[in-house]
């Protein structure tokens, strides 16, 4: 007895090869997506279904319209092997496009951008997720309603999606009961590794029955694979908290947890509970995010205990919260010989000396610490002075941040002389602070170590203008590391480019030129409408430096010398001409960037080496005949031999 399915088969495997796309599609364009998967194109591994008043245009979105036929459309995308990625905005009812998207076995992501309300909405995807064993990523970005949440719930409720790896809610709003639905839902996915939350409390009353309803079944699931839970909502109070922490004790493969952008207040009570889990023996967070959660000195007091036995951090974030001195101390004290290699406490108000110090007393004893973020914390000169003697005995860190403090040019001296032994340090950021343009000339001595290894230094927000230009430029002479400089430019002038330009190529003789930098990518205009007032030249010297670094000494040479003095290489004599040579082979490599024809580039190639040879002609000579003499020589003891 033949099913409905098979005839669904038949019908369209009989006529796949020859029927005509234009006469089954609206456009050119949804002709040929659906030409490209019937062709089974290696390139074609993502596309979209949006409908006509969709604002997203894109040659691979398969737009619906009056006259496509959903049912070859589905048919198309459940065959194909190539298929990766579908993002859907837009999907009427149809019975043969379920169908035939239920039989796809390619598709790894799925993206939903809308509530689809059209007939069938959500359940069109019912037969794809019964079927699918290659669905790893699924993500939802359109406002939930009651209704739509209700229709998620039942989606996922259904079957247990074994190759689901990870759910995305991004930037929605929901209320309540509709989390609640959600959450109760995913009690059927415990194999999920990543779950994604980004709401918005679009109800009248907080998420209590939601965060019950998650910690619940995450405090449900049998064998949970949860290894990455990101909440940022607007609603999270202390009995959320503490429900979220309660099913958190569940998931002991747990490695990343963020928690953020949270406007109700957490006190110490919701904080203790979270502190609670983080001591549980059989908790191996990794990563903690806690920005934007209102957390306070008694709050990060109630969380230290957590912290100090949670030996498997790497990285902490409390960002814009409200710690002080208190909980800063508090905070040290729990880092103490912790295996910490990230720490994020910028944007809490102000750290004065008292609480820096304990933090610097620290410092040497996390080995590991490699990036540390103190940016907008109005950190003065007194702060830095606490700071800079645990930075003398630290030699981990790599990334710096103390930006949008009040550090001004005697501060500076201090955190310079505190980066004496920071010699892994690559990242430094200072931008907004108080630093004048003559007090940027105490960062030389960073810059000319023989052991630097920065490679970026952001200075956005000083007034630098051309004194400031100048001295960075001639700080920068002879380093070696640094490849992005960042400042405002926008009061540089001809004078302050000039002194940049000089650094870039000095072309006052071939050696100057050989000594100039040739690592700076990037100086200057974080903002793309400041590009344009670098010189073109400027611009060239970093597209140098940065797209043919393994030869950019000798593309400047050319560029800068059209005839090459050979003088200075006489001295080595004739065994030095292989090396010229050589060294000529390998600048045949930048004549695109020099702009020069390849006759005018082979007559200086001829020149320079004619030069050479016209400039050693005793040599020549003297080895002519010093050569005839040893041959004679030799002559004469094979006849003195002969005569013996």
């Amino acid at each position: 007895m033949t099913t409905l399915r098979g005839m669904y088969d038949n019908y369209f495997e009989a006529r796949a090869r020859n029927v005509n796309l234009e006469d089954i599609t609206s456009s050119e364009n949804n002709a040929f997506i659906l030409e490209r998967l019937r062709n089974s194109d290696d390139a074609f591994k993502a596309m979209g279904i949006t409908g006509d008043n969709d604002d997203w245009l894109d040659e691979n979105n398969f737009v619906v319209r009056e006259g496509d036929s959903l049912g070859w459309l589905g048919y198309f995308i459940g065959k194909s092997e190539r298929l990766e990625s579908l993002w859907v905005s837009h999907l009427p009812g149809d019975d043969s496009f379920r169908q035939g998207l239920a039989q796809n076995q390619s598709i790894q992501s799925l993206c939903i951008y809308s509530d689809l309300r059209e007939a069938g909405g959500f359940q069109n995807f019912a037969p794809f997720f019964r079927n699918t064993k290659t669905l790893k990523e699924l993500f939802f970005g359109s406002n939930i309603s009651l209704e739509c949440a209700q229709n998620i719930a039942l989606l996922l409720s259904r079957c247990q999606m074994k190759s689901l790896k990870s759910i995305e809610f991004g930037e929605n709003e929901i209320n309540d009961e509709g989390l609640a639905e959600v959450a109760r839902a995913l009690s059927m996915q415990p194999q999920l590794e990543k779950l994604d939350l980004t709401w918005t409390n679009s109800g009248d009353t907080p998420f209590r029955r939601g965060y019950a309803a998650l910690g619940a079944t995450m405090k449900g699931w049998k064998s949970p694979s949860l290894k990455k839970l990101y909440i940022f909502v607007d609603d999270i109070d202390d009995d959320g908290l503490q429900a979220l922490a309660d099913g958190m004790s569940n998931c002991y493969n747990l490695e990343d947890l963020v928690l953020g952008a949270n406007d109700s207040v957490i006190t110490e009570v919701g904080l203790r509970a979270l502190s609670a889990l983080l001591r549980s023996k059989k908790i191996c967070l990794q990563w903690l995010s806690l920005g934007f959660m209102n957390i306070d000195d008694d709050g990060i007091t109630a969380l230290a205990d957590g912290l100090a036995s949670l030996q498997s951090l790497k990285s902490l974030n409390l960002s814009f919260n409200d710690i002080g001195d208190e909980g800063l101390q508090a905070l040290a004290a729990s880092l103490a010989n912790s295996d910490i290699e990230k720490l994020d406490v910028s944007c809490n108000g102000s750290f004065s000396d008292i609480g820096l110090r304990c933090l610097s007393d620290v410092l040497p004893t996390a080995l590991n610490l490699k990036s540390l973020n103190l940016g907008g914390n109005s950190i003065n000169g007194e702060g830095l002075h606490a700071l800079a003697g645990g930075l003398t005995k630290t030699s981990s860190l790599r990334w710096l941040n103390l930006a949008n403090n009040a550090i001004d040019d005697e501060a500076l001296q201090v955190l310079v002389e505190g980066m004496e032994n920071l010699r892994n340090i690559e990242t430094l950021s200072l931008s907004g602070n108080r630093v004048t343009a003559s007090g940027l000339s105490v960062l030389t001595p960073i810059f000319h170590r023989d052991s630097c290894s920065l490679k970026e230094i952001d200075l956005d927000g000083m007034d630098i203008g051309d004194e400031g230009a100048e001295v960075l430029a001639e700080g920068l002479r002879g380093n070696k590391s640094l490849t992005k400089l960042m400042f405002d430019c926008t009061d540089v002038t001809d004078m302050g480019w000039s002194a940049f330009s000089r650094l870039l190529c000095d072309t006052s003789s071939v050696n100057n030129t050989y000594l100039s930098n040739h690592t700076l990518e990037v100086i200057g205009c974080r903002f793309d409408d400041q590009f344009n007032v670098i010189p073109s030249s400027v611009k060239h010297y970093f597209k140098l430096n940065k797209q043919n670094q393994h030869d950019v000494t000798i593309c400047k040479i050319l560029m800068s010398h059209a005839d090459l003095d050979m003088t200075p290489f006489f001295q080595w004599k004739l065994k030095l001409l292989p090396l010229v040579v050589a060294w000529l082979e390998r600048a045949r490599s930048c004549r695109a960037y020099v702009e020069e024809s390849i006759t005018s580039f082979e007559r200086r190639e001829l020149s320079s080496v004619y030069q050479f040879i016209r400039g050693l002609p005793l040599l020549v000579v003297d080895g002519f005949y010093k050569q005839k003499s040893t041959h004679a020589h030799s002559k004469k003891r094979k006849f003195d031999q002969r005569d013996k």
